[in-house]
């Protein structure tokens, strides 16, 4: 019935949701869609980008627990076409047909809780520019078709948007509005096929879940099939995809992320962030290790329903640009926002490099502590070249910062003999005092990260909190107030068993609110701004952690 390397199901590549998707790349084989030239006279065929666009949606869905079915995962055709459903090189109007047929056979088989149809506009003009998705308003689950196609083509628009593409459009429309009453019923191959059948064809089999078609871009719009054809716009297309699809079918109910609080002495639960009442994050506060000693901030996230982000600041790293994920957080990512927190020394201190958005700002050093951010959404923490990153996948962020705090699970402290071998390896504390504020990040033999964070901390006690959540490595991240702080926010989560919220942020690190007027003789305090909560503008960098 399919074709070799159609209707292919992929496992997921995190913990098992026990949800299947069905992806379909439009067109394929002998049908190339839209064959057309963005602005610079580039000639693109719509088979080609759509396809592009569904193996990086695989990747994020996979890497979200999901399971994957994808149409195609090459340029063929879907159905296993016989001779007579061939003529000239192209499909005959029989073959059109079977080929789309087959994209219904395939989801129904693998018994999919949703189906996604990805195509291109081949036929718009200037008043029809931009995203639209088509839904089916006649199944018994109509609602949720129309649920789905709003999210698809709300998502498409904030992510090309968060992009820098600012295209009109909130068309989400009824695949009846495509179909022509005078056109004849046998020849009905139009992609919203998929979606049930229409006009007066009943010979295809429709499908049996909830879907929705989009068509992201117009390509008879030279400029918009420019961005089509953008490697970058292809994956924020396919983010919008897979964060609609996650919205659209919740996790289910599952443990909490990391270790509970009894099983780790002097350890209270602080905070929760929870959604869909199941908590993504877990944040809790750990009793001073000594004299002199504050708190110490401890925050898990579940790493099958947590996926984390790299954003550049206003000054650090430096000038390149434009970011996708800038200085503060955009509209796109603040809708699945559920904490932040900052990132490492300024790079000229680091002993590292920076990279992300396919831009190097400071070259990687090889043995540097790196947190490696991989495009398919998985994060790992190791030694840079050697430990990470892994030889299979792609690198999307990388954030490098002196070396490993604890590999293998044992702590690397260098045991300083003074002061300034102190300083050598873990920064210049404020004052040269050993307490400071420091924070940390790690990660567990199951991938979970755990980060942690206190205002007045040695290395010793910041060490031994992340051990005592089974994390095997870690790296220092900043040290000194202000730069030392984490948030949780409201949105979309719900934020449970801590004190009042303020404007939707709750800070996670006790005294983490000191302004840079307390630090005007410390050069790495003076040029920070003092109340970034990371949804304002931020003149370092940071890291978010957002929903999948």
């Amino acid at each position: 019935m399919f074709a070799s390397g159609a209707c292919v199901l992929y496992p997921p590549a995190a913990a098992d949701r026990h949800q299947i998707v069905f992806l379909d790349a439009g067109h394929g084989g002998l049908d190339p869609g839209a064959v057309v030239r963005t602005q610079s006279g580039q000639r693109v065929e719509e088979a080609d980008l759509t396809l592009k666009v569904a193996l990086d949606a695989l990747s994020l869905l996979r890497s979200r627990g999901f399971t994957v079915v994808l149409s195609r995962t090459g340029p063929g055709s879907v159905a296993k076409l016989r001779p007579r459903e061939i003529a000239g090189g192209a499909f005959t109007s029989q073959g059109a047909r079977d080929d789309l047929a087959a994209r219904d056979q395939c989801a129904n088989q693998a018994r999919a809780n949703v189906l996604v149809g990805i195509y291109f506009d081949a036929g718009g003009t200037g008043q029809s520019a931009g995203p639209v998705t088509t839904y089916d308003p006649t199944r018994t689950f109509a609602e949720r078709n129309l649920q789905l196609a709003e999210l698809v083509q709300a998502d498409v628009l904030n992510y090309l948007s968060a992009s820098g593409q600012h295209l009109p459009g909130n068309r989400v429309v009824q695949d009846s509005a495509f179909f022509d009453s005078a056109r004849d019923a046998t020849v009905a191959t139009d992609p919203v096929m998929l979606l049930g059948p229409g006009g007066t064809d009943s010979t295809l089999s429709p499908s049996a879940m909830p879907g929705a078609v989009i068509e992201p871009l117009s390509l008879t719009d030279p400029f918009e099939a420019s961005i089509a054809a953008s490697p970058s716009d292809q994956r924020s297309i396919a983010a919008a995809i897979a964060a609609a699809v996650g919205q659209f079918l919740p996790p289910p109910a599952g443990p909490a992320p990391s270790l509970p609080s009894s099983s780790v002495p002097g350890q209270t639960l602080f905070a929760q962030n929870l959604v869909n009442s199941v908590p993504l994050v877990d944040v809790w506060r750990v009793s001073s290790a000594g004299v002199g000693q504050g708190s110490i901030t401890v925050a898990a996230f579940d790493p099958a329903r947590t996926e984390l982000v790299l954003h550049a600041g206003s000054i650090q790293p430096g000038s390149n640009g434009p970011w996708l994920n800038g200085p503060e957080v955009g509209p796109a990512e603040r809708a699945s926002l559920l904490a932040a927190f900052n990132a490492g020394f300024k790079v000229t201190d680091s002993r590292g490099g920076w990279f992300s958005e396919v831009q190097t700002v400071v070259p990687l050093v090889p043995g540097a502590a790196s947190v490696v951010i991989y495009a398919d959404g998985g994060v790992d923490i190791g030694s840079w070249g050697t430990e990470v990153p892994a030889s299979n996948r792609v690198v999307a962020s990388v954030r490098q910062n002196l070396q490993l705090l604890i590999d293998h699970g044992q702590a690397q402290l260098q045991s300083p003999s003074n002061e300034y071998e102190l300083e050598q390896w873990w920064g210049v504390a404020f004052q040269a005092a050993p307490l400071v504020a420091r924070s940390a990040l790690g990660i567990t033999a199951n991938g979970t990260l755990v980060w942690a964070a206190g205002t007045d901390v040695s290395i010793p006690a910041l060490t031994n909190a992340l051990l005592a959540h089974g994390v095997m490595r870690a790296l220092e991240l900043d040290i000194n107030a202000p730069l030392v702080r984490g948030f949780l926010y409201s949105n979309p989560g719900t934020i449970s068993g801590a004190p009042a919220v303020e404007d939707g942020a709750l800070p996670l690190v006790e005294d983490q609110t000191q302004t840079a007027a307390d630090f005007t003789t410390a050069g790495s305090g003076s040029a920070v701004v003092p109340h970034c909560t990371y949804i304002t503008s931020c003149s370092r960098d940071f890291f978010t952690v957002i929903s999948r």
